[in-house]
């Protein structure tokens, strides 16, 4: 049986982890049937009503470095 190519690289996915970790997210990737990527970026911990979620300004921040 032919193995596939991977969609992303291991060293790609190695750096993702150490970043989500860092900044206390869950990273949720999926591959649909056709091919399609989509991913879901969420806090690690549920906060209370009234907690501050400064995961905005976390991803804000590693979008600008």
């Amino acid at each position: 049986m032919a193995g596939r190519a991977a969609l992303i690289s291991k060293s790609d996915l190695d750096r993702m982890a150490k970043i989500v970790r860092a900044h206390g997210v869950v990273f949720k990737g999926r591959v649909d049937a056709v091919g399609g990527l989509s991913f879901e970026i969420a806090p690690t911990t549920v906060q209370g009503a009234g907690a501050p979620d400064d995961l905005d300004a976390r991803l804000d921040e590693y979008g600008a470095s």
